[in-house]
């Protein structure tokens, strides 16, 4: 599916790229071209979040804008809002857009190209993952919040304002990467 030139408001369950099938399914493929979805209202969703947009299987952001989701007044679990959060086994791709909040589940890969980002907080691991900040994306803070096994790779070019490690118990088990070239603010270890 490609959509072009599209503003979504209002309230919604979350804006699906794909659906759940099952936990390894990723057959739906997603592009969005010149999409906002700006100060949408949600309601909780899964695994203690109500994110904006939601990824199943392969999604492509070009010129997009996804931030300043808050939860909806009709909701009462109080599920913890992100802009943005990629599934299991999913890949996304986001191009010269502005994104707020990620959240990222452990098995996905998202990689970054001359975007800017609020917030990222990454489960993603070596083995089966990647989160790739690339040249010219500016990410205000990434955050990893699993204890090991994460890996974040920020490019030549790119630029984070804080690398927040300190959630990571066993350092020697992840592969944090920061070209020649890249700028890293602030970096906080375990």
């Amino acid at each position: 599916v490609t959509v072009n030139d599209l503003t979504i408001t209002g309230q919604a369950q979350s804006v699906m790229l794909g659906h759940y099938v099952n936990a390894t399914y990723n057959n739906f493929n997603t592009e969005l071209n010149n999409v906002n979805v700006v100060g949408l209202e949600v309601f909780s969703f899964s695994s203690g979040i109500a994110p904006g947009v939601v990824v199943y299987g392969k999604a492509t952001l070009n010129n997009c804008n996804v931030y300043g989701t808050r939860m909806s007044s009709m909701d009462t679990d109080g599920y913890t809002v992100y802009d943005l959060a990629v599934t299991n086994y999913t890949t996304t791709i986001v191009n010269r857009s502005k994104i707020g909040t990620v959240y990222t589940w452990a098995h996905s890969k998202l990689t970054f190209n001359g975007s800017e980002v609020d917030r990222i907080e990454t489960r993603i691991t070596k083995s089966k993952g990647d989160l790739i900040i690339g040249s010219g994306t500016h990410v205000g803070t990434i955050k990893a919040i699993s204890g090991s096994n994460i890996k974040i790779t920020i490019k030549s070019g790119a630029v984070v304002d804080t690398l927040d490690l300190s959630s990571i118990t066993n350092m020697a088990s992840c592969v944090i990467t920061i070209e020649p070239g890249a700028t890293v603010y602030n970096r906080i270890n375990p």
